[in-house]
């Protein structure tokens, strides 16, 4: 299979203080993954407009892409991530994300699954941009009809899709809590996440697969009553524990939509695999964030994929960090994986302070340059008690 790590030249740092130490991209089998790319310019510094920091990051992922040797044609999923202080719904981060996006993906009818939420990021960048390809496979945009879509704050209907396939794979963008018809927001947090499968179940099926081929799913709540709802829908969704998805409830500022007059309290972004059954994987001790009597699996292995939780570990920030990547490894060979088939890692921890910490057990983990995985580290400031750091990890073969 091909392994591989980009790095662009020039002096421009991905997701550390230490130039080069974390890759551009990563490939891995079919799919190349990308690291959080921020908008440094020619010299390596943050410009201070949006506009400016949005430009750089298009033209680095274009060459991102040319590098690899990817098209646009074959990404699947686009992901932002933006100041926390932006309003999402028709503020600043799409008014200068979105004129990108256009140029990048001209054809409306032909886009990938899109999702912008708002993050405290590292000091001085606005945006960090993800994206997920697949190489030599067909991208399929999916709109449930013309009531439920995504104007991705312009006016625009159907300005990004409601979910895409590409080649077997499956993603959403993000789910609303509204009806199908009538454009409704659920009233409460339970009424939103029934109105989230609802909307969910409409895409799977018209895309010729169900939540039995759902592999990862991120779950967006709003306060501590949406994450409950999202929790008590999970056991309505998926009533047997032995057989879940890879799952990640994460508390984000969900905006208030103003066309629609809601609150948004919920929203998922899923990711799937047609023509495979997911196999949970639980190997013994490994801590898992919002793991407790087996409600969230450590990982999910579906055919040449595999997707891992949240994996924490206890002690020191160090420790933690080194526990946390020993359980996310046990959990890819239990897999059948190997190591260095991981592509895409996710660092969410709850100071920035952790970054040095960070990089030193990284280089410990993945001590080949050449075969790194992408990575992108989040601040998640509603940590358990006692949790400082937390590894999620993609891999492919």
């Amino acid at each position: 299979m091909t392994r591989k790590s980009i790095y662009l030249p020039g002096p421009a740092r991905q997701d550390s203080s230490q130039h080069q130490l974390v890759p551009d991209a990563a490939v891995r089998g079919e799919f190349l993954f990308t690291s959080g790319i921020a908008g440094y310019d020619a010299a390596g510094q943050l410009p201070e407009t949006n506009e400016a920091q949005a430009g750089e990051i298009y033209r680095r992922m274009m060459e991102i892409l040319k590098t690899a040797g990817y098209s646009t044609e074959e990404v699947g999923h686009f992901f932002v991530w933006a100041l926390e202080r932006h309003p999402v719904i028709g503020g600043k981060v799409t008014k200068f994300i979105n004129p990108y996006w256009e140029k990048m993906f001209p054809d409306i009818r032909s886009r990938p699954a899109r999702h912008v939420l708002g993050r405290v990021l590292d000091p001085g960048q606005h945006y960090k941009l993800e994206i997920t390809a697949t190489k030599n496979a067909k991208r399929t945009s999916y709109e449930i009809n013309d009531e439920v879509y995504h104007t991705g704050g312009s006016t625009t209907k159907g300005y990004m899709p409601f979910g895409i396939t590409i080649g077997k794979y499956l993603y959403t963008g993000p789910t609303y809590g509204m009806t199908l018809k009538g454009r409704k927001m659920g009233d409460t947090h339970a009424e939103q996440a029934k109105l989230c499968a609802v909307c969910n179940d409409e895409f799977y099926r018209m895309a010729g697969q169900s939540t039995d081929n759902l592999a990862h799913m991120f779950i967006w709540y709003h306060d501590a009553a949406g994450k409950q709802a999202a929790v008590d829908y999970t056991e309505i969704m998926f009533p047997d524990r032995s057989d879940r998805p890879a799952i990640h409830y994460l508390k984000s500022h969900l905006p208030f939509w103003h066309e629609v007059n809601g609150q948004f309290w919920i929203q998922y972004d899923n990711t799937g695999v047609g023509g495979e059954r997911r196999r949970p994987i639980n190997p013994p001790g490994v801590r898992v964030l919002d793991g407790e009597g087996g409600r969230v699996p450590a990982g999910v292995a579906m055919g040449d994929t595999l997707f891992t939780s949240v994996i924490t570990g206890s002690g020191s920030v160090e420790d933690q960090a080194r526990e946390a990547f020993r359980g996310a490894r046990a959990v890819v060979e239990e897999g059948g994986f190997d190591w260095r088939d991981v592509g895409h890692v996710y660092v969410w921890y709850d100071d920035h302070a952790h970054r040095d910490v960070i990089d030193k057990v990284w280089v410990e983990c993945f001590p080949d340059k050449a075969e790194r995985p992408a990575r992108n580290s989040i601040l998640e400031p509603e940590m358990p008690a006692g949790t400082s750091v937390g590894i999620e990890i993609r891999a492919a073969r």
